[in-house]
Order: C-alpha cells, then sequence, then structure tokens
C-alpha cells in the first residue's frame, strides 16, 4: 500500500518514507474506527480498489503543504461513507 500511495503523491525520494507511512498507518486506523472492515493484510497486500483510493485521497489530504487538502479530505469523507455504507465493508 505505501508504494502505491507514495507513487500517488507523486514522491520520488525517500526521504519522507517514514511520514507516509504513518500517513498511511492512520487512514487504515481512521476506516477501522468508522467501522469499515479492512483486511489484516491488506497494507502488504492492497487489492480492494475502493479501500485503496480511500487511503490516497486521505494520504493527499495529509500529506505536505497542500492547497487541496480540504477538497481531498472532503473526498475521502465521502468514500468513506460509502464504502461503510455498502454493507459487504461493515464490520460485524
Amino acid at each position: 500500500m505505501y508504494e502505491k500511495v507514495k507513487k500517488a503523491l507523486r514522491v520520488t525520494t525517500a526521504a519522507f518514507d517514514n511520514e507516509i507511512k504513518d500517513i498511511v498507518t492512520a487512514a487504515i486506523a481512521d476506516l477501522r474506527l468508522s467501522g469499515v472492515n479492512v483486511p489484516g493484510n491488506f497494507e502488504r497486500n492492497p487489492k480492494d480498489s475502493l479501500l485503496v483510493r480511500a487511503v490516497i485521497a486521505y494520504a493527499k489530504a495529509h500529506f505536505g503543504d497542500n492547497e487541496n487538502s480540504e477538497k481531498f479530505l472532503a473526498s475521502y469523507e465521502s468514500m468513506r461513507r460509502k464504502i461503510y455504507l455498502a454493507g459487504d465493508y461493515r464490520v460485524g
């Protein structure tokens, strides 16, 4: 998942690796706290396109000094809601 996010952020240096990894971890934690069933191996083996796009939107909202961060945060929150409302993604 980390490599997909790094590529989406258009980062080519290793200087931000730890920050990006933390953001990915936070995005997955936020999805889980919201009741979304994120598979345990998702971070190592991201196959679900909806979850991947949500994590990327979260990362774009939280990485660096981005003038569009509010737009990406709104996009993430919208995706998170829609994913949760899709019954297949709910915990329990």
